[in-house]
């Protein structure tokens, strides 16, 4: 009866809610034939919305689910890819398939050639984008950590105020619900953690695997014999050697994403948001401001596919969030950009707005691999069987199918080293050779030449804020991990994403220019010393088999030479970290959004997704994405 009582009154609040907005804006909220969240064609879309959110990955559908939080508010998510019902696909929901998901050509943009790296002699490398609800928190790998404190500092120092580790700690919080390692784990891998740190009650979890293997402790132990120390998980202290969790539910061990964490509750439940998938955004509808100082975003074009017809809905606020890839390009064929550069694709209209930062500043994370060989190493230390032995897998797979236990729990492991400048060189190589070779040489030179004169200003800044941070202990540049990967987390290096041609449906133009800044490519070979360091210092004994085995770093200009030469060989462009293409800034130093990631030169149109990160942070960065929507939202709503 109580039961009955409640859904009868939830019915009555959800008809006042459609009467009282039909009242005040002359329209219903949706139409009689769409009374549901997920829309299956464009029939069922109202005549126009509050706000369009470009894109339902990570960070659009925080924003679409905290705008529609008001219930006047209507919200329309368009996304390019395939909403996924419940039940999700397994593939969804192991953690081990983010090593590897049979499924992934589903729930992604056909891969696609970046243009060719002049410094690695002209390789090309696969270009990876999700496309999917839920975007890249779908199939990443589950890594849960954020930079450290001066990662974000950082970016305020750059002019954008309110960006700072003191404004955007809050954000982190609000996004998570942390649950800590057992008891169990505590003891035996020495995990711990600072709970004013974490958040309780967030969309998101964060948690550890029920299986750790411990070569990971091993490896860590190895590194703190360098003096390198044990810090908390990867929240706050982000620097030394750490355990972090994953973006993982303990109550049945399966992903926590942006669509399980801020969609799935929604759906049938809040009216005012609406989300129609499988729908390209092609274009930003813009009009003039009344002075031609700018233009009036007023809503977008989009098509299910190349032949299908193109539709297009008004919206009051156009919310790009189509990710660092994909918002430069559609900024770019809206009239967003280098106006030279756009008049080379065709794109002369009066209303082109002069942006020359959209598509510069590319960053990602380079790495290289250090591997080793170890005998006689168990399963329960590293898991070696999940990937050899067929038969075993499918037994586990069975295994976590009936109790959601088992090597099926494990995504990318929990642990790494994250290294300041410090720990890996002497403070005279830093302070006598590094800094100072950085300080005298011309930042512009290792930018590409086609990249616009007012982004060089802004790359200026951005090296003496890293220069600043290197001789600072407490800043992360690099990552090791036990695999045997090392990665430059802070690069030099400066890619960019450019439309190939006024044609919507073609691929971004990706260049990663990695190793265009010649001192990352020194600073991968103080990482291969590192590296050695650790693994000889590892309890049982182990032998490089890596493409660089055997060649000492010993100064010898012909060893220099030779470990030069396989670095830019064997160097893997980034970890699909893409970010920083429409980056937040100054507009004169070649930014593309202000501090509340408004998109200069337009009304109503925002940038909410990883393209608005100045500086890629030391971290992998769905937590970072988290937060920047979460911020994103309360400007957008004026909340802060």
């Amino acid at each position: 009866m109580a039961s009955h009582i409640c859904a009868l009154i939830t019915r009555f609040v959800a008809l006042a809610i459609l009467i009282s907005y039909t009242i005040v804006h002359g329209k219903p909220l949706y139409s009689d034939k769409a009374p549901v969240t997920v829309l299956t064609s464009e029939d069922q879309l109202l005549d126009e919305y509050d706000y369009i959110v470009v894109g339902g990955g990570t960070s659009g559908l925080v924003v679409a689910n905290r705008l529609s939080e008001d219930s006047d508010v209507t919200v329309l998510i368009l996304e390019a890819g395939p909403f996924v019902p419940d039940p999700l696909p397994i593939e969804f929901q192991a953690p081990y398939f983010a090593k590897s998901n049979p499924r992934f050509a589903e729930y992604a943009f056909p891969i696609w050639s970046s243009e060719p790296n002049k410094e690695l002699f002209n390789r090309t490398a696969s270009v990876v984008a999700a496309k999917v609800i839920g975007g890249g928190s779908a199939i990443n790998g589950m890594v849960f950590g954020r930079g450290g404190p001066k990662d974000y500092d950082a970016w305020e120092k750059l002019g954008n105020k309110g960006w700072g580790w003191k404004d955007m700690k809050k954000y982190f919080i609000k996004s998570e619900t942390f649950t800590p390692p057992t008891e169990k784990q505590q003891r035996e891998l020495n995990i711990t953690w600072d709970p004013a740190t974490h958040g309780t009650s967030g969309p998101i979890h964060a948690s550890y695997p029920p299986v750790i293997y411990t070569f990971q402790k091993d490896f860590l132990d190895a590194v703190k014999k360098w003096n390198i120390p044990q810090s908390h998980d990867q929240a706050e202290n982000a620097v030394g050697a750490l355990w972090y969790p994953n973006a993982l539910d303990p109550a049945n061990n399966t992903r926590s994403y942006a669509y399980t964490g801020y969609l799935q509750p929604l759906i049938n439940k809040r009216p005012n948001l609406h989300l129609l998938a499988d729908r390209t955004v092609l274009k930003i509808i813009t009009s003039p401001t009344p002075n031609d100082s700018g233009v009036i975003a007023k809503g977008v074009e989009f098509a299910k596919n190349k032949e299908s017809k193109v539709s297009t809905i008004k919206a009051a606020g156009i919310i790009l969030a189509a990710g660092a890839l994909h918002t430069p390009k559609l900024l770019q064929l809206s009239g967003f950009g280098d106006r030279a550069f756009l008049a080379s694709k065709g794109i002369t209209s009066r209303k082109t707005q002069h942006l020359p930062g959209v598509g510069e500043n590319f960053q990602d994370h380079a790495t290289i691999k250090v591997a080793h060989s170890i005998p006689n190493l168990t399963e329960a230390q590293t898991g070696l069987q999940m990937d050899t032995n067929t038969t075993y897998r499918s037994e586990m797979l069975s295994l976590y199918l009936q109790n959601r236990t088992g090597p099926y729990t494990v995504s990318l492991g929990n642990a790494g080293s994250y290294l300041a400048m410090l720990h890996i060189m002497y403070d005279s190589q830093l302070t006598l050779w590094l800094i100072p070779s950085l300080l005298a040489s011309n930042a512009s030179t290792h930018l590409s030449p086609s990249s616009p004169q007012p982004y060089h200003k802004g790359y200026e800044r951005q090296l003496q804020t890293l220069i600043t941070d290197m001789t600072d202990r407490s800043s992360a540049f690099f990552k090791a991990s036990s695999s045997g990967v090392f990665s430059i987390m802070k690069p030099l290096s400066r890619g960019h994403v450019r439309i190939a041609s006024s044609d919507p449906w073609d691929p971004p133009a990706v260049n990663y220019r990695t190793l265009s800044h010649p001192a990352d490519l020194d600073l991968f070979m103080y990482g291969i010393d590192f590296m050695r360091y650790v693994f000889s210092s590892l309890p049982f004994p182990s032998v490089e088999t890596s493409p660089y085995a055997g060649i000492p770093f010993d100064g010898s200009e012909y060893n220099q030479g030779w470990l030069k030469k396989l670095i830019r060989e064997n160097v893997v462009v980034g970890m699909n970290h893409a970010c920083c293409t429409a980056a937040m800034g100054r507009r004169e130093e070649g930014g593309v959004v202000d501090e509340r990631l408004r998109v200069y030169g337009a009304a109503g149109l925002w940038v909410v997704d990883a393209s608005v990160m100045p500086l890629i942070p030391a971290a992998h960065l769905a937590a970072t994405v988290y937060a920047v929507a979460e911020r994103a939202a309360d400007l957008i709503r004026g909340r802060i």
